[in-house]
């Protein structure tokens, strides 16, 4: 019948796209791990299996240990809050401004972490768990972690 010949050709169809797709995805010839149609790894590249030095230059750390901190490298991160933030972004070229996680207070504190936080707007928004700010950095879009809207 018509419906049986019609289902048929679809079927056909399908198939031969489905081997279309595998054949274009086993065109990048071989060097990946796996390659063939249904080789395992996707098609990542041989990276030689941990063999010869790291690339980025490797370390001798010892075992449950960390490296030795030098002063420099200590002053290149300021902790700017005691406290977990969301949203934090630089307002001109010398602040910062960002939500208190969990409050949704807004705070504003110096760049190099001088002077401490500065409270903006103490308006309470319960569970806050994110904050992207506007282009303009006027106002910013909230996610929280209830039921309820903001």
């Amino acid at each position: 019948s018509r419906r049986t010949k019609i289902i048929i050709a679809l079927g056909v169809i399908l198939i031969l796209m489905l081997i279309g797709y595998l054949l274009f995805r086993s065109r990048d010839g071989g060097g990946g791990i796996g390659g063939g149609i249904f080789g395992g790894g996707g098609g990542l590249p041989n990276t030689g299996g941990g063999q010869g030095p790291p690339l980025s230059g490797g370390s001798n750390v010892p075992p449950g240990g960390t490296l030795p901190v030098t002063d420099n490298e200590v002053k290149k991160l300021v902790r700017l809050s005691k406290d977990p933030v969301v949203g934090a972004v630089t307002r001109g070229e010398d602040r910062v401004v960002y939500f208190k996680l969990g409050l949704g207070h807004i705070y504003e504190t110096p760049f190099d972490g001088a002077g401490g936080e500065s409270l903006v707007s103490n308006l309470t928004i319960k569970d806050l768990i994110g904050a992207k700010w506007s282009k303009s950095r006027t106002y910013a879009l909230l996610t929280t972690n209830t039921k309820a809207a903001v």
